[in-house]
């Protein structure tokens, strides 16, 4: 059980300090974001880096809140599940997040290395899941959400190093070149295919 406990916690620590086999970790992949770049969105209705790290945040505290209730400080941010933006987002205001988004990950890494090995395995309070599923979660979503991050930041680098970013496809995309010649070479195929049976059933040669 105390293994178990381990484990859990090392894998909070790979998700989200590194390192990690997979790559980098969420707290590395924000690193050396400016507020400007943080708040950017590639278009409408797609979240920011910014948004991203107050989702993640807010799902640590909840988490916490599963895990060991009565221990989680008050989440500091409004909204739910995604976190309002400040309204007038500037650097000390994306370092804050930054620095709340670490706070509640040590909180939740303190109260779950307080807890007994054996309630881990036990359901929630109010949940079906037992508390180690719920922490498992918790890692993959920090994965997931690091590798959104690590996206935006490649999708800035290109735009910043003046390359085109390539086009959002539409269902009237024309095909390429490469498409049409093996269209072509398919139609040929059946073509062929169809003499040949032809010649077969009337008794020609192939």
């Amino acid at each position: 059980m105390h293994d178990a406990k381990q484990w859990l916690l090392g894998l909070l620590d790979e998700a989200f300090d590194g390192p990690a086999w997979h790559g980098p970790s969420l707290s590395s992949t924000v690193r050396g974001f400016s507020a400007r770049q943080a708040a950017w969105r590639p278009t409408r209705g797609r979240r920011s880096a910014w948004e991203i790290v107050l989702h993640c945040a807010y799902w640590k505290h909840r988490v916490h809140e599963r895990v060991a209730p009565g221990t989680a400080t008050p989440f500091p941010r409004t909204g739910k599940n995604w976190p309002c933006l400040p309204a007038e987002p500037s650097p000390a205001r994306w370092r804050s997040d930054v620095a709340l988004l670490k706070r509640v990950h040590a909180e939740l890494r303190e109260a779950v290395a307080s807890l007994p090995a054996a309630v881990l395995q036990r359901p929630a309070p109010r949940q079906k899941q037992t508390r180690r599923a719920n922490l498992i979660g918790i890692c993959y979503h920090d994965i997931y959400h690091a590798g959104q991050i690590r996206l935006l930041r490649r999708i800035l680098q290109d735009e910043s190093a003046g390359h085109e970013v390539a086009p959002r496809m539409t269902s009237q995309r024309q095909p390429s070149q490469n498409s049409r010649s093996l269209s072509g070479t398919s139609r040929r195929s059946s073509v062929a295919r169809e003499a040949t049976v032809n010649a077969r059933a009337t008794g020609g040669a192939a």
